[in-house]
């Protein structure tokens, strides 16, 4: 790899980790322990840094994405922080990692799946502006958290499995789909309904 594209690598790390702690700490020290919110920010920024350079420097994009993910949960459990409430909480936070490493893709790639699925990754962000009214919406009436991350969710797997299909890259078309369905299911069981007996 040249050294262009290995500082470009690193540069992207940096910004993926460098935006998690800063907008991360931003949305969870008001809410959670200040010290327990400090070594999450650490610990993950780490991981997000580790995973960001696993993913683009050795093309293991999943590999990078289950380290974090992982490393999240971990520390979830270890705080004892409501899952859906923190995911709420940080949301915005994972839509901004997205966005860098869609323009990461769009520079490097510079075709028209990457800028059309830059174009998606936007409006599902504009789409926000509404989701947040969600404990107004009738037609959700538990009004629990979580909404606006399964919506997201949701939005993501149609607009990914949209450009699938038009790829013809049938895992991602399987993968859209089991994303969308698992995300809607949930998404029911919160709103307050149920399926034979099982709700949330």
């Amino acid at each position: 790899m040249k050294l262009e594209q290995e500082l470009a690598l690193f540069l992207l790390g940096l910004l993926l980790s460098g935006w998690w702690f800063l907008a991360v700490w931003h949305q969870l020290w008001c809410v959670y322990q200040p010290r327990e919110v400090a070594k999450f920010s650490l610990l993950v920024w780490l991981g997000t840094f580790l995973a960001s350079i696993l993913a683009f420097r050795w093309g293991e994009p999943l590999g990078g994405l289950l380290i974090f993910v992982l490393l999240v949960l971990w520390q979830i459990k270890l705080y004892h922080w409501l899952f859906w409430e923190f995911w709420e909480k940080i949301n915005i936070v994972l839509l901004g990692e997205v966005g860098l490493i869609l323009l990461w893709l769009v520079w490097q790639q510079q075709n028209i799946c990457s800028v059309i699925a830059l174009g998606w990754w936007l409006i599902v962000c504009l789409s926000n502006f509404y989701w947040r009214h969600y404990r107004s919406f009738f037609w959700y009436p538990s009004g629990k958290v979580g909404f606006v991350p399964l919506t997201d969710l949701v939005l993501f797997g149609l607009g990914g499995g949209g450009l699938a299909i038009w790829q013809r890259f049938w895992p991602g078309v399987y993968l859209a789909i089991l994303v969308t369905i698992a995300a809607g299911s949930i998404l029911y069981l919160l709103s307050g309904r149920k399926i034979g007996n099982i709700g949330l």
